[in-house]
């Protein structure tokens, strides 16, 4: 079984986010390793594809680190390379030197390293066809043509910008409606006193639709003119609350931008999707049981029927 080593290089970015990103240089003179800066203001033109490293003489590129980069999880995604940079160059020098003593034991002519490299060269050219594929077809004409489709389709709502307060019980509420009636300010009150993600912004729900919240939120919020605070407290599932409105648009249509994340995710999929299907018809297919005793039914194995 094959182990799974990610997780030192996790780990030591969690570190290293821990320490607010400040890294001590190590000396790396050892077995011909050569560290160069991650950006260093060049003399003449910058190199597309730089070498930022050399082991025992052969060369780390830029897309070396950049690739490793590219696997990280979401939350250490977001942090600037220059702080990950010294970790993810070392986990390449790492790599570099253990596939040169691997090479130097023979192990290229193993058995089980053919099989996974057969089986990761299907994984990256599937992965590069279909990357490929998308580029060609999901391109901004495209989108914006989905999203013309979208919303001529789409009926116009109306939305509110709101704010609320909410706490456990109806007695707090009727206490933060007394410190409003004494010129208590919605966003200080909120962040004092609102018991939910939205307090410390003061509250602030953002834009919203009718059908974004619940029953009674809903009904309240859309009954309430533009700058308008309920005057009494309004009870759901998660407590109670005290709205207000701080702005109100209708014949509401979501923009491009609104949703072009949403319309290309589509796409990928469909994409994807109609090219599998594509291959899949023009293919001499054989699909087995697990014990390859024969032929796997058209319809899926479900126990009982």
């Amino acid at each position: 079984m094959v182990r799974h080593i990610a997780f030192p290089l996790l780990a030591a970015v969690a570190v290293l986010t821990l320490s607010l990103g400040v890294w001590v240089a190590r000396p790396a003179t050892a077995q011909g390793i050569q560290l160069m800066p991650a950006e260093k203001a060049p003399a003449k033109a910058p190199v597309a594809d730089p070498v930022v490293g050399r082991v025992n003489g052969e060369a780390v590129l830029r897309s070396d680190v950049m690739r490793e980069a590219d696997s990280l999880p979401a939350q250490f995604a977001q942090l600037p390379i220059n702080t990950l940079w010294p970790l993810l160059l070392d986990r390449v020098i790492d790599r570099k030197l253990i596939a040169a003593a691997a090479r130097k034991d023979g192990l290229t002519k193993d058995p089980d390293y053919t099989a996974r490299m057969k089986d990761l060269e299907d994984r990256v050219l599937e992965q590069t066809f279909l990357e490929k594929r998308m580029v060609k077809q999901i391109t901004e004409a495209a989108m914006q043509k989905r999203y013309a489709e979208m919303v001529a389709k789409m009926p116009a709502v109306t939305r509110v910008h709101a704010r609320h307060i909410l706490v456990k019980t109806r007695d707090e509420a009727v206490d933060v409606l007394r410190d409003l009636a004494k010129g208590g300010d919605f966003a200080s009150l909120a962040k004092a006193k609102s018991q939910d993600g939205s307090a410390q912004a003061g509250g602030d729900l953002g834009w919203i639709t009718k059908d974004q919240v619940v029953g009674p939120f809903g009904e309240a919020a859309f009954a309430m003119k533009k700058g308008e605070t309920s005057k009494a407290p309004v009870q759901t599932q998660f407590g109670w609350h005290i709205i207000r409105v701080d702005d109100i648009e209708a014949d509401y249509k979501p923009s491009y931008q609104d949703k072009r994340d949403e319309i290309q995710e589509a796409l990928t999929e469909e994409v994807e999707t109609a090219e599998r299907t594509r291959l899949r018809q023009g293919a001499k297919l054989e699909r087995m049981t697990p014990d390859g005793s024969g032929p796997l039914p058209t319809q899926p194995l479900v126990p009982g029927r």
